[in-house]
């Protein structure tokens, strides 16, 4: 009889254990679905990765970064004192190269070299902004930032999906099968309490 109350602890551990490793391992696997028993089993991510992919298709597109927020940037990038500075030197760079027959006066006067240059620079930072804007617009059109990130999500390869996913939540997952064995003892336990009461 005592043999029985022990058993009941120790067999509800290995099942809680064993349950729980085995559904974590059913997040990836049977990677095909196979039939037992009449019905139809496979991994949840195998089977719901086109589900996954739409929804998280839908979340970056939405939620994390749109044509929109890039756009600003590159504008934000365009008007920076250090892309002006950048922009600056390019500029000066080209007269010298492009009017050589006037690049010995250009050096000569430092004061004519800045002045065309401030002269260019704000044509060129005005065409810039424009360009931003037409590309914003262009961007808009012709990239769905949603329908990229789904076709990537849905070609991904599973392997290497599960292989992030243990790796980044081995722990947890290690502390999840340990909880299935500690629940399942208890209730081996309250059964125990049970049967002798």
């Amino acid at each position: 009889m005592q043999i029985t109350w022990l058993l009941l602890p120790l067999l509800g551990a290995v099942i809680g254990y064993l349950t729980n490793y085995l559904a974590i391992k059913m997040l990836f696997h049977p990677r095909y679905p196979i039939i037992i028993f009449g019905v139809k089993i496979q991994g949840i991510f195998p089977r719901r990765q086109v589900d996954f992919a739409k929804k998280l298709g839908y979340l970056v597109a939405s939620e994390l970064l749109s044509i929109d927020e890039i756009t600003e940037r590159l504008q934000q990038r365009a008007a920076s004192p250090e892309f002006i500075a950048l922009l600056e030197q390019h500029i000066q760079q080209v007269l010298l190269r492009k009017l050589p027959d006037y690049s010995l006066l250009l050096s000569i006067s430092d004061k004519l070299l800045n002045n065309l240059t401030a002269y260019f620079r704000d044509d060129i930072e005005d065409l810039l902004q424009q360009l931003i804007i037409k590309l914003r617009e262009d961007m808009k059109q012709d990239i769905n930032i949603e329908q990229i990130v789904s076709e990537k999500v849905a070609a991904f390869n599973i392997e290497k999906l599960e292989k992030i996913v243990f790796d980044v939540m081995a722990k947890e997952f290690r502390f999840v099968e340990w909880i299935g064995a500690v629940l399942g003892f208890l209730i081996g336990l309250v059964q125990v309490v049970i049967v002798m009461g």
